[in-house]
């Protein structure tokens, strides 16, 4: 296969990335005819940033989009013009969001596809079922296990491999004994100024005593 480069003033590139939007909640609200809409928006905004919609398909909750973009943009820019025109679109259209104001969880899923025969990846996407379990279709290879993000908002990888979950472990561990030995030196300072205070007062008592006594006698 032989690919398109773009070709720009200073740079040649062929940045690709297979994009996963889910809806707030992953509540169930896309039809037919909003995922068009969806599209729609979604090419308005490619056409306006200088990136390219490749393909696009979703289902009930979520989207997929093959996006080709330009070095210029990170994806986290193109991620929110995306979900904020397309988010006004469908709103202004009369479809009833999620949640309030928000259509989109603000979690998304971005993976390079560089590397991957995009045929292979269209096809993926092209063919999308409404009971289509793998989502994010992720290679096993790639060690990023889904998992639903604490408040439902969507979905999230987790690229810490076992290694790196040790060492914070261990980085974790000793900061905790650092902790206990500052916490422990304190009170051995305070209980040294305690035993000083006390000594000096009961200096003074005494020496009251030394001089209060002979006037007694």
């Amino acid at each position: 296969m032989t690919s398109n480069f773009r070709k720009e003033r200073h740079s040649v590139t062929d940045l690709k990335i297979h994009l996963v939007c889910v809806t707030k909640y992953r509540r169930s609200v896309f039809t037919s005819e909003s995922l068009d809409l969806i599209e729609k928006s979604f090419r308005e905004v490619a056409k306006k940033m200088d990136f390219q919609i490749i393909e696009f398909n979703g289902e009930e909750n979520h989207v997929h989009a093959l996006i080709e973009y330009p070095p210029k943009l990170s994806v986290s820019q193109i991620v929110n013009a995306l979900k904020g025109v397309s988010s006004r679109r469908y709103g202004q259209a009369g479809y009833k969001k999620p949640h309030k104001q928000s259509l989109w969880s603000p979690s998304y899923f971005a993976i390079s596809v560089g590397g991957a025969p995009l045929e292979i990846l269209k096809e993926y996407i092209q063919n999308q079922e409404k009971r289509d379990n793998a989502v994010l279709g992720v290679s096993p290879m790639s060690d990023c296990r889904k998992k639903p993000s604490s408040e439902g908002r969507g979905l999230y990888p987790i690229i810490f491999g076992q290694s790196k979950i040790q060492n914070l472990k261990s980085k974790i561990g000793r900061l905790n004994f650092l902790k206990y030995k500052v916490l422990l030196l304190t009170f051995l300072l305070q209980l040294a100024l305690f035993q000083y205070l006390m000594l000096t007062n009961y200096g003074m008592l005494d020496s009251d005593v030394q001089l209060t006594n002979p006037i007694i006698l």
